[in-house]
Parts: C-alpha cells; sequence; structure tokens
C-alpha cells in the first residue's frame, strides 16, 4: 500500500469514526469537471486567475513574484496554489498518475522560488 493510500485510509477511518462526510467523498459532477478542466490547464503550463481568466505560467522556473498579471491580488492567487486541491481531487477518483506528478512540480519549484526554502541556499548552522 502506498503511502497515499495509506494516508487515505486512515482519514477514512477518522472520518467514519466522527461521522463526517468528507465533502471529497462524492464530488458532484460539475465539481470533477472543474478538477479536470485545472488539470488540463495545468498539463498546459496554465492556471485560472479567479477561475476564469486564463494564465499562462509555465511548469518549470515559474515566476512566482507575480510578474504574469498587473494585479494587486494575481500574486497572492498564484502563491495559494488553488490547483492543487483540484488535483488532488481529481487523483482520488481516476488515479491518474501525472496528477500526483503535476502537484509534485508546482510544489518542488514553489520552494525553490522561495529563497529561504531552497536547495540551493545552505541550511542554517
Amino acid at each position: 500500500m502506498s503511502m497515499l493510500d495509506q494516508i487515505g485510509a486512515r482519514a477514512h477511518r477518522l472520518y467514519r469514526d466522527a461521522g463526517i462526510e468528507p465533502w471529497a467523498a462524492r464530488p458532484t459532477r460539475d465539481q470533477l469537471a472543474d478538477a479536470r478542466r485545472w488539470a488540463e490547464a495545468l498539463r498546459r503550463g496554465r492556471i485560472f486567475f479567479y477561475d476564469k481568466q486564463e494564465v499562462a505560467i509555465g511548469l518549470r522556473n515559474i515566476d512566482w513574484t507575480g510578474g504574469h498579471i498587473r494585479h494587486q491580488e494575481w500574486r497572492a492567487q498564484l502563491n495559494r496554489l488553488p490547483w492543487l486541491s483540484r488535483l488532488a481531487l481529481l487523483y482520488r477518483h481516476t488515479r491518474e498518475p501525472d496528477l500526483a506528478d503535476l502537484a509534485r512540480r508546482t510544489i518542488e519549484d514553489w520552494i525553490e522560488g522561495h529563497e529561504p526554502y531552497s536547495a540551493a541556499k545552505p541550511p542554517a548552522p
């Protein structure tokens, strides 16, 4: 059993024991369609600003300072990584391996793009 499957099994037991229905347990058709739309865009190196405007960000060396759009909210939206929850939802239902890879690549790029976390910066003594 993979680490992801183990985490999922434990979360399932937690929800069951607490008597809670997780929101992602039975996504609606609209939620799956939205997740698919985001995944397809991200595969092309694009995401959506305010869920409407498609913006090319690439898949490597992403400009995390938000130079793509001159809007006060863009940088904050970009750095919230809004596609991750959608990729997770879609992965949970399709098990498409590239979805996990897309998530990992963008997370690693974010880490590299933020100096205190970058592998290029030596650890503090």
